[in-house]
């Protein structure tokens, strides 16, 4: 009786073998976290620091309307912090995305349209804002100031866990930013789930605004809105691009404003801030960093199978040989 050949993992090749044959060899070709990426400590924090952004961001919106709705700030002095982030804002994004169209040693388009572009965009929105603050400040008439609340401190909470933080590549963040609907200036629009969280934060502001009692009030706090969640992300995306340590500032300046906006109301709330804030920037990241040491991604020859034409041309050719 003839002996059968040695068993090969080539399922096109007719053997003696069953399927689910297995040689002493099996184990050879085990690989362990052959492609699970190391995380450093340094890298993870400076990725926390765009939840941190996003945290602050949201408190200085919802301490703002509480003061609007106390009577301790006034919407002139809100419009004067609305105009001094827009035009901050609009330099920074200029001069950044300038810089790097310089340096791809392209042809600069031109500067004035883009600004044209991007000033009448903006103020289609403000105007619709003001259009529709009416509309806003009688929204939850019937409804308990109580439930208002209750829906839009959920909904902000729905906003920080819906929101798209992932990085542009190279920021040291180690994410990677895909699914994009739209770019303006190299800042990728978010994806399916960012934008259900841009909702659920606007959705919040409605619902806020709705409570103040002055339609310059609403505005106010409506603009302010449209700034911090629709026009800031693509301020917030160059910064982490091309210039970190001004991120850095920023993010500086926002901690600050947010601890001395609830300083003011409530000495809980602050602490409240503070330990998330060092939580979500020193602990964490030590947990995962610490978890990510016992992670065991097993790869083997029960993977699936991927087509490989060469290995496929070389057992041909063997069993032509053979032949």
């Amino acid at each position: 009786m003839e002996e059968p050949k040695p068993w090969r993992k080539a399922l096109w090749c007719p053997q003696y073998y069953p399927d689910n044959h297995t040689d002493e060899n099996f184990l050879e070709s085990l690989v362990i976290n052959a492609d699970v990426v190391q995380r450093s400590y340094k890298r993870v924090v400076w990725a926390s620091l765009a939840i941190d952004q996003q945290v602050c961001l949201t408190s200085i919106v919802a301490c703002v309307a509480y003061h609007l709705y106390q009577g301790t700030m006034t919407a002139h002095t809100v419009f004067l912090w609305e105009t001094g982030l827009f035009l901050g804002g609009a330099s920074l994004l200029t001069i950044l995305s300038r810089t790097q169209e310089m340096q791809t040693n392209a042809p600069l388009p031109p500067l004035l349209p883009r600004l044209f572009q991007h000033g009448a965009s903006t103020t289609v929105l403000v105007a619709l804002t003001a259009v529709l603050s009416p509309v806003y400040a009688t929204l939850t008439a019937s409804i308990s100031p109580d439930t208002v609340v209750a829906s839009a401190a959920a909904l902000l909470l729905a906003h920080l866990y819906l929101h798209d933080y992932k990085q542009p590549p190279g920021s040291g963040g180690g994410g990677s930013i895909s699914d994009d609907i739209v770019v303006i200036d190299g800042y990728s629009g978010p994806s399916l789930r960012g934008s259900l969280g841009l909702a659920c934060a606007m959705c919040s502001s409605v619902l806020m605004a709705s409570q103040l009692r002055r339609l310059e009030d609403v505005f106010a706090l409506m603009v302010l809105s449209l700034e911090v969640y629709i026009l800031g992300p693509s301020v917030q995306y160059t910064l982490i691009q091309s210039a970190p340590a001004v991120h850095a500032m920023v993010l500086a300046a926002l901690i600050f404003t947010a601890v001395h906006l609830i300083s003011s109301s409530s000495v809980v709330l602050t602490s409240l801030l503070l330990c998330t804030l060092g939580c979500i920037t020193l602990l964490c990241p030590m947990w995962l960093v610490r978890i990510h040491k016992f992670k065991a991604k097993i790869n083997g020859p029960w993977d699936q199978a991927a087509p490989d034409l060469g290995s496929f041309r070389v057992a041909a050719a063997e069993e032509d040989g053979e032949q």
